[in-house]
């Protein structure tokens, strides 16, 4: 399958599981050359979080996998105020995100905002971006190699 059409597909896994849950897993997909691995990406704080991602570094270049997709849900800041943090915001939304990194420097980041109304969730217009250098954080580009 294209990279580009698995995330995608994965990025329609995450909407329906969301729907269907009310929550979604944070979950890192790392391709490796037997068969997929699958990180649980779910951490408290900071601390944790950068332990993911280093947990997550040394999968993909133990293995030296080709692709890596990254699953999880977000807030989202408004975008009034740039230096303050999403989770500072005090009008971000709640959404989706979705990014692939390929080792050939190919990427894509889908993002689902949505809103929760009583007992269901109503998804906004999904946005992508193949530009990596809209990628930020911990999980960005975790390759210490370029190409397969």
């Amino acid at each position: 399958m294209d990279f580009y059409e698995k995330v995608r597909k994965l990025a329609r896994a995450a909407r329906f599981n969301l729907q269907k849950d009310g929550n979604l897993k944070p979950v890192i997909i790392i391709n490796t050359p037997d068969r997929p691995t699958f990180l649980d990406a779910a951490f408290k704080d900071v601390i944790e979080k950068g332990a993911v991602a280093t947990k997550a570094r040394k999968i993909i270049n133990q293995y030296r996998a080709d692709q890596y997709i990254v699953i999880a849900e977000i807030w989202i800041g408004t975008g009034e105020n740039d230096k303050i943090a999403p989770f500072q915001d005090p009008n971000r939304r709640d959404g989706i995100m979705v990014q692939g990194f390929h080792s050939d420097g190919r990427f894509l980041m889908i993002t689902i905002p949505f809103r929760r109304v009583s007992d269901s969730i109503i998804f906004e217009k999904e946005q992508e971006s193949t530009d990596p250098s809209s990628s930020l954080g911990f999980f960005s580009n975790l390759f210490d190699f370029h190409g397969n």
